[in-house]
């Protein structure tokens, strides 16, 4: 609750489990005027050219009206479309503050063409970096997340030596035909 100091104790371990040898306590007290820090994200972190993207935003500081569902802005950017384009999202629940494309109707689309506001499409090619942003108001920030636009790799074919070979040296070398366009 607020103006109540909470005491939080940190102990690190390695991947086996061994825990450090050090831990810190701290303290904290936080209160209302400190605001809730929010965060924006996709559903995904690589897409094919064929998806769409799912956006979630969390932040209690934009469910500003808690008797209606809210809606808020985010901006999308992508490495072919530094401008990019702004996309609608609605709030998932009367005052829950969580946000997301699927409850407005409408989620991120991609696109080899330009990008497009009205169809909420934006504009990449293989190996770009799609990113969502949106100003948190309190604390004041810019909120990101990441993901990338990926080709899945070629099916693997013509393997040497064949499937079924018989009498084949101990040390044997494969090869295939194959490959990532990416």
């Amino acid at each position: 609750t607020n103006n109540t100091i909470y005491y939080i104790a940190v102990t690190a371990y390695d991947g086996k489990g061994n825990e450090s040898d050090y831990s810190i306590e701290i303290s904290v007290i936080p209160t209302l005027s400190g605001g809730i820090m929010g965060f924006v994200s996709f559903d995904k972190e690589y897409y094919s050219q064929t998806d769409t993207a799912v956006i979630a935003l969390r932040d209690m500081d934009l469910n500003t009206n808690p008797a209606s569902v809210d809606n808020v802005e985010v901006k999308i950017i992508s490495s072919s479309d530094i401008n990019g384009i702004t996309i609608n999202l609605r709030e998932t629940n009367v005052d829950s503050g969580i946000f997301t494309s699927t409850a407005f109707g409408k989620n991120l689309g991609f696109t080899s063409g330009g990008s497009d506001d009205v169809n909420e499409l934006i504009k990449v090619v293989h190996g770009d970096t799609i990113t969502v942003l949106y100003n948190d108001i309190v604390p004041s920030q810019t909120r990101t997340d990441q993901a990338l636009l990926d080709v899945p790799p070629f099916i693997p074919s013509n393997p040497v030596p064949e499937n079924g070979a018989i009498e084949q040296p101990l040390s044997l070398i494969l090869r295939w035909q194959g490959g990532d366009p990416d």
